[in-house]
């Protein structure tokens, strides 16, 4: 079983080279298991190659990263994601893109020399031929060493034999869909409500707005109610200034009251 602080520093230090974590952690997967000190030995028990160590590097690869024979786990990783990343900008540079986890694997596999001219080639052309191409006799060298790979007739062969084998484990690991390039790390955008047409069933008119909605209702309301109410009536004309009327009873008993003597008052 892998060791967990194995998986987790491979993840870490993924991460911040800025790679996808779970296709990085599939490769090591693939190629060691997590074990850091394995290696490819025949069946007569020798070893099939040089490669060794957790991404199962080469002598050529460890002279070229710094990586001392028996290297602690930590320079192993260090060693290997630094590979991952000019494997990664390798096959970047062939396709005019991300690459896809298979893809990545296959430079792995083959190296930045052949495992570029393989991810240019037409998917039908002949995938020892391809190898003969990018350098003289390379292809019969490859399939010598590995007898295997003589049943691939295809590069489209090989590079489904590389998603084949890659595929299942960055679904374990948790990578990109195995089908396209890595996701683009972009800032977060907040979530947008959606459009009323696009909660609007297939087929159907686009629902209306809810703000217009409302205003059409309250419109309504008012033409009904209003109809009920009592009908506004005009503001009077102004009135012309008319005479006081004189009461003559009431200005006769004030005469006379006035003409009383103060001592019946």
């Amino acid at each position: 079983m892998a060791d967990p602080s194995i998986i987790d520093e491979v993840r870490r230090r993924a991460q911040a080279a800025g790679l996808p974590p779970g296709v990085v952690e599939a490769i090591v997967a693939q190629e060691s298991g997590f074990n850091p000190t394995t290696r490819p030995i025949g069946k007569d028990g020798r070893p099939l190659s040089s490669a060794t160590g957790l991404f199962q590097m080469l002598d050529s690869d460890r002279k070229q990263y710094g990586l001392p024979a028996n290297a602690p786990i930590s320079q192993q990783i260090d060693a290997g994601i630094r590979k991952t990343q000019d494997n990664w900008n390798v096959a970047r540079g062939a396709l005019g893109r991300d690459p896809t986890p298979a893809e990545l694997y296959a430079v792995h596999y083959q190296g930045v020399g052949a495992g570029p001219a393989l991810l240019r080639a037409d998917p039908n052309a002949g995938f020892r031929d391809t190898l003969n191409a990018y350098r003289a006799g390379w292809g019969d060298k490859v399939v010598s060493a590995n007898p295997w790979l003589g049943q691939i007739n295809t590069v489209g062969d090989f590079l489904n034999w590389s998603a084949g084998k890659i595929n299942p484990k960055v679904a374990q690991y948790g990578g990109p869909a195995p089908g396209g390039p890595p996701a683009a790390q972009t800032a977060a955008v907040p979530p947008q409500a959606p459009s009323q047409a696009a909660l609007a069933a297939p087929g159907s008119a686009p629902a209306a707005d809810p703000a217009a909605t409302a205003l059409s209702s309250l419109a309504s309301l008012q033409r009904v109610f209003g109809s009920l109410a009592p009908q506004q009536q005009p503001a009077p004309a102004p009135m012309q200034a008319q005479r006081p009327q004189i009461d003559l009873q009431r200005v006769a008993a004030a005469i006379q009251a006035a003409q009383q003597p103060l001592s019946n008052l």
